[in-house]
């Protein structure tokens, strides 16, 4: 404790979270509330939009290999193209996010179990959706049993993060 700064080791040290409670603290905390607000909001709700999406292209295509007509409209392609285009800009989004945490925080406060979900509910998501691609073009032949596995296993992990 003596490394951390006399503000922490005040707040480390008190039994109680009388500290909180203190009228400098409370004003910095209101002060600073309203773009944290924003910022956690954002944050969740690209999150959302980016299951959502991850849904829509996943569903698009039945657990068999046969294209299904998810949307009942003449413009199933293009509402499959604009989803696919928003899920991996909004993953691209969240993997910058969880990289500029990691040059702020540093390796050893980074590493954690919640930071592990935040990069696996991004990063397994992607990689199922990569091998999807490959698996329509036929560059690899992946048995649907497997896939279901992986597809559960990933809806699993994205429903953790939330």
């Amino acid at each position: 404790t003596s490394e951390k700064s006399p503000f922490l080791r005040v707040i480390h040290e008190e039994e109680s979270n009388e500290i909180y409670r203190t009228p400098a603290i409370m004003a910095v905390s209101a002060f600073k509330w309203s773009a944290a607000r924003r910022h956690f909001i954002r944050h969740i709700l690209t999150y959302i939009l980016y299951a959502i999406t991850y849904t829509i292209t996943v569903i698009s295509y039945s657990f068999t290999g046969e294209s299904t007509n998810l949307f009942k409209s003449d413009s199933a392609a293009v509402i499959k193209s604009i989803s696919f285009f928003v899920y991996v800009y909004t993953g691209w989004y969240l993997i910058v996010t969880e990289i500029v945490q990691l040059k702020r925080a540093g390796w050893y406060k980074y590493i954690s179990i919640y930071s592990f979900f935040d990069i696996a509910s991004v990063l397994l998501p992607f990689a199922v959706n990569i091998v999807s691609i490959l698996n329509i073009y036929e560059v690899i032949n992946l048995k649907y049993s497997v896939y279901n596995t992986v597809l559960a296993f990933t809806a699993l992990v994205m429903w953790l993060e939330v």
